[in-house]
């Protein structure tokens, strides 16, 4: 568990524990645990399923499509 590579002290059936809601940590304890679970958010990439109004706007137009063209129009301005 990374919580206790990064020199977290509670033991790992005090953690389970806490976890469970059947034993308070410490605020130091509580603060390495957090902090540890933020880093693994942290390095997770974000990724998701995109709905239809992602890929196409409110008026149906393809988002997928201007994209291409603005990108098309800014290496012509360069």
């Amino acid at each position: 568990m990374h919580y206790f590579s990064i020199g977290g002290n509670a033991g790992e059936m005090e953690v389970e524990a806490f976890l469970h809601h059947a034993l308070p940590l410490p605020p130091l304890e509580r603060d390495m645990l957090a902090h540890a679970v933020n880093e693994l958010i942290d390095h997770r990439p974000i990724i998701y399923a995109p709905y239809s109004d992602d890929l196409t706007g409110a008026h149906g137009v393809d988002h997928r499509e201007t994209t291409a063209i603005d990108e098309d129009n800014d290496a012509e301005d360069h």
